[in-house]
Formats: structure tokens, C-alpha cells, sequence
């Protein structure tokens, strides 16, 4: 995804696709088997070694997943994230 040259340029559901990409993002992995689940579905990458365990959301994933399911994905971390 290229950036736009101004913000007039981006619809509102790309704009909004693009904060929920940066809001999974944010949120992490609020559980290793959610990293895990996200690695198998192409989601995340692990790129921690043998005494860390770590996992990067891959950003051109999520860009290409629709507004909705970015959504239900939002959500679902913020809540198991939740004590």
C-alpha cells in the first residue's frame, strides 16, 4: 500500500483498514497460542530464538485482509487482552 500524497486522497475505509491494521499491531499477541494461530494463518512471523519467544504481525497481511474482518480481529485481541 502506498502512502497518499495528501489525506484528502484516502476514502474513509482505507483509512479506517489502515488504523485497525496499526491497532492490531499495537494490541501484540495477548497470548502465545494467539501468536501461534496467527503464524499458521500467515498473519505473524516468530522471530524470537530459543530463549525468546516473539512474534511480528506481518503488516502486508493484515493490509490485505477486508475492513471487516480487521474488525472482528481488533476486537477479539483487545478483549483476551483484558484481565
Amino acid at each position: 500500500m502506498s502512502a497518499p500524497d495528501t489525506f484528502s486522497d484516502v476514502d474513509d475505509t482505507l483509512m479506517a483498514q489502515m488504523l485497525y491494521v496499526d491497532a492490531v499491531i499495537g494490541v501484540g499477541f495477548p497470548t502465545m497460542q494467539v501468536a501461534e494461530h496467527a503464524e499458521r494463518g500467515g498473519l505473524a512471523t516468530y522471530i524470537g530464538d530459543q530463549h525468546n519467544w516473539k512474534w511480528a504481525w506481518r503488516r502486508e497481511a493484515l493490509e490485505a485482509l477486508q475492513l471487516s474482518t480487521l474488525i472482528e480481529l481488533y476486537t477479539s485481541l483487545k478483549k483476551a487482552s483484558m484481565p
